[in-house]
């Protein structure tokens, strides 16, 4: 299936029934929430440990819609946004559909959770904010902020909105109230990272922004010479992006400045991970790379026979992505042999989820899958 080449968002949720007669509330849980990108704000996809191989088929549900591009869970439970504009929430432990509850429009929704505030931003429609309280289901507040590009980025009691259009809005969690916004003037198909003390923001024709993390002012703007498709990777001392261009480049944390730059060849679609001094990305021509992040040397690189469909996630010795072919494969962090793999039903376009031995990922097929070490 491979040709190898080696050169060296909840604490709490509420479940809203569909019928109007009552709810039904889960109890609010411990775990802190994580994403799809590893629960940090740097967005580098990486997670500290994962499930042992080889992995069993836990359970796996079937959904009214297609899955979006993300998953999230706060240890007890997993949520995904459709593309019909619906929210579901499943347990983890056995699958179990808790609740789906619909937005305000059939959009493609993230979410994003702050105590006991759950906010879901829509792609498509207005508003395009809707934030609800977890315990009681009652809006709380609605935002018209425009088409969402990409995940929310939360940064303690507010949360940042990037909007196709370029605009970067931070609002209040609480009451939804737009403390400050930056028009980029610009078209943006990804969300925001951060680090400490800037906010970093790529864009499809302009660029890459780093703006004051409280009042968005700008840091710095630099130019890597191509389209940017992708939110930026955050490592120790550079920012990672890859363009539609087929470059991927290194970037100063600081000022800006270029420090190196690798021809993949091949677009890159899809936000790299970085951990332990590597960078992982993936090419639309089917090819995962292992860069140092120093240097941008080749560690290794695997052809696939299909379309990556999601961003690489790092799992303690393994990433995991997802294939157009059906496939969800598990390589090895070293030297980028396979370890793994399993035929879903449908395409992969949702990257997959990892919380200690479980393994969250989706497909087209309107399926989600857990899996467990055996």
């Amino acid at each position: 299936m491979m040709k190898k080449k080696c050169i060296g968002v909840l604490s709490g949720v509420m479940l809203v029934l569909a019928c109007h007669s009552g709810m039904h509330l889960i109890s609010p849980s411990e775990p802190e929430s994580i994403s799809n990108w590893g629960g940090n704000i740097g967005r580098n996809h990486a997670y500290q440990t994962g499930p042992d191989l080889p992995l069993a088929l836990a359970w796996s549900k079937k959904s009214e819609g297609g899955y979006g591009r993300a998953l999230s869970t706060d240890g007890v439970y997993c949520f995904a946004g459709l593309q019909n504009g619906q929210l579901e929430v499943f347990r983890l432990k056995d699958g179990h559909r808790m609740f789906r509850k619909r937005m305000a429009h059939r959009s493609d929704a993230t979410v994003a959770v702050f105590e006991q505030r759950i906010l879901c931003a829509l792609r498509h429609g207005s508003p395009s904010l809707q934030c609800f309280n977890t315990l009681t289901g009652e809006t709380v507040w609605e935002v018209k902020a425009g088409a969402v590009a990409g995940e929310p980025l939360l940064l303690e009691t507010v949360v940042v909105i990037v909007t196709e259009k370029g605009r970067v809005g931070i609002y209040n969690m609480e009451d939804g109230t737009l403390e400050v916004m930056r028009d980029l003037n610009a078209s943006c198909w990804s969300g925001a990272s951060a680090s400490d003390e800037m906010i970093f923001v790529a864009t499809h024709n302009a660029g890459i922004w780093a703006l004051d993390r409280n009042t968005l002012e700008i840091c710095w703007h630099a130019e890597p010479g191509g389209d940017v498709a992708a939110a930026p990777t955050i490592g120790k001392e550079n920012l990672y992006i890859g363009m539609v261009n087929q470059q991927f480049c290194a970037i100063d944390l600081k000022n800006g400045e270029l420090q190196w730059s690798k021809d993949l060849h091949g677009g890159v679609f899809e936000t790299a991970a970085c951990a332990d001094g590597k960078i992982y990305a993936v090419t639309a021509r089917g090819v995962l790379w292992a860069l140092d992040s120093v240097t941008g040397n080749v560690h290794w690189r695997i052809d696939t026979d299909s379309v990556i469909g999601t961003s690489p996630i790092v799992a303690g010795d393994k990433i995991y992505f997802g294939t157009l072919d059906h496939f969800l494969h598990a390589i090895s962090v070293r030297d980028g042999h396979e370890l793994w793999t399993y035929k879903l039903k449908g395409r992969i376009r949702t990257a997959p989820l990892v919380l200690d031995n479980i393994l969250i990922v989706a497909s087209e097929g309107r399926q989600v899958y857990a899996f467990q070490s055996k």
